[in-house]
């Protein structure tokens, strides 16, 4: 059984072809889509591009490449820079919204002279 990067806990073997996998347990309170992941993620950290398929593997039972890729060509999925001026994957709607409420810091932060380590 493999091992998830990020929380080190066994994942369940694939599904089998052509069905979704085992139902969640009983009053599983967890999200199924990537849409849904990213939404109550607020953003999802994406610095490199492979790290958001990652972090929603690591929260979806029987996630699959496929499952997010389709959603970042039709545009309900955005990778930009967002928090901190890194790169996050978010939900087209979330980004619309926290993106208008950041830009002034973003532009702020870039406007700021940058010290080098020595000037510290």
């Amino acid at each position: 059984m493999s091992r998830c990067a990020c929380r080190n806990h066994a994942l369940p073997p694939d599904p089998e072809p052509g069905t979704d996998g085992p139902a969640a347990p009983a009053g599983a309170n967890r999200p199924h889509t990537p849409l849904e992941v990213i939404g109550r993620l607020v953003a999802e950290q994406s610095q490199e591009p492979n790290w958001a398929y990652v972090g929603v593997w690591c929260r979806i039972h029987t996630f699959t490449q496929s499952r997010l890729t389709p959603r970042l060509r039709d545009r309900q999925a955005v990778r930009s820079g967002l928090l901190r001026s890194t790169q996050h994957l978010a939900a087209a709607d979330d980004f619309r919204r926290q993106r208008r409420l950041l830009q002034p810091i973003l532009v702020r932060g870039q406007e700021t002279p940058r010290k080098s380590h020595r000037e510290w």
